[in-house]
């Protein structure tokens, strides 16, 4: 991942391990963050996952204005912002942040979102790559840009769990 952001990796174009090593890494990652048993208490872990999570979207962000590619989803910058949403949403979770939000639309959401995930997982990759025909390459319309990839993503994977016989490969 270091390779590939700062553009080095083409040098070892022979030994490519794309197929093993680049977006597995991401649940695999997940996984290590959720049974890793940090010495840290979960709200000064949260406090830290906010931290980079802010931290690494601001370099995203600059490195955007600078011009420098970050196409791909196997760069550092990228890595951090999932290292920190995940470590945040997960201390936010251990410290029974999300009990008042259960029943409400909000918790409704969460909760529609979270079982979607593994086909949102597999259906964004479409939905950007269309997306990316309608985005100028501005920073600017990150934001936006972001929100509708989520609930596209989100859209295809729970329209198609509705169909009888379909639901079974919606990844829902």
């Amino acid at each position: 991942m270091i390779l590939k952001t700062f553009n080095a990796y083409p040098l070892w174009h022979y030994f490519n391990l794309d197929m093993f090593a680049s977006f597995i890494g991401y649940p695999v990652l997940g996984y290590w963050l959720s049974n890793k048993e940090f010495k840290l208490d979960d709200k000064k872990l949260c406090i830290i996952g906010l931290i980079i999570l802010i931290i690494s979207l601001a370099v995203f962000v600059y490195l955007g204005y600078t011009k420098v590619s970050l196409i791909r989803y196997e760069n550092l910058p990228n890595m951090f912002m999932g290292v920190g949403l995940f470590l945040f949403i997960m201390c936010l979770d251990r410290l029974n942040k999300f009990n008042t939000i259960k029943d409400n639309f909000i918790g409704k959401t969460i909760m529609s979102l979270s079982i979607c995930s593994y086909g949102m997982y597999f259906s964004h990759v479409i939905v950007v790559k269309e997306l990316s025909y309608h985005n100028p390459g501005s920073n600017l319309l990150f934001p936006a840009m972001f929100v509708l990839i989520v609930f596209l993503s989100w859209l295809l994977p729970y329209v198609l769990s509705k169909i009888p016989y379909v639901k079974t490969f919606s990844g829902v």
